[in-house]
């Protein structure tokens, strides 16, 4: 995806101590989908890629293991941060998982421009079906477990 860009110098005042002035700026419009690049991340050794989801990530998981080093960051919505400390030799299947849903996506080396930031949105999740076992019971979801363990409060069903 590129962004066609024009900039010009105009004069520096208070509003724009720069004295640049974007001129035009046209972003190209495109499905979800169409900026998966169906479903494979780019990524580059030592160049951070961040996914972020419309919901709690509460586990990630990654085939194989230990090839990338992950960093979760959750509030209302998550951000996963990527990082690869070598060149990926195969492309590395990964899954984050929400209370409800989960996503599927592979990363993989690529030799031009790495992604540096991508946004998941509801549409791209695969609906989880409910365990029929623990029906009676509430899973204690990352909200419950952050009370619990900062706190020192014990939540009950």
């Amino acid at each position: 995806m590129a962004v066609d860009l024009a900039i010009e110098d105009t004069e520096r005042t208070l509003e724009n101590p720069w004295g640049l002035l974007i001129t035009k700026m046209e972003i190209p419009q495109t499905s979800p989908e169409a900026m998966l690049i169906s479903g494979t991340l780019g990524i580059r050794e030592k160049a951070p890629l961040v996914i972020t989801f419309p919901c709690a990530i509460e586990n990630v998981e990654a085939v194989p293991d230990s090839v990338l080093e992950t960093k979760i960051t959750t509030l209302n919505v998550s951000e996963i941060q990527l990082t690869a400390a070598k060149k990926l030799e195969a492309p590395v299947a990964m899954t984050a998982y929400c209370k409800d849903r989960e996503y599927h996506f592979n990363v993989a080396y690529t030799e031009k421009e790495s992604d540096l930031f991508r946004a998941f949105t509801v549409d791209l999740a695969i609906a989880r079906k409910k365990d029929p076992a623990g029906a009676g019971q509430k899973k204690k979801d990352i909200y419950d477990k952050t009370i619990e363990n900062v706190l020192g409060i014990k939540i009950e069903n």
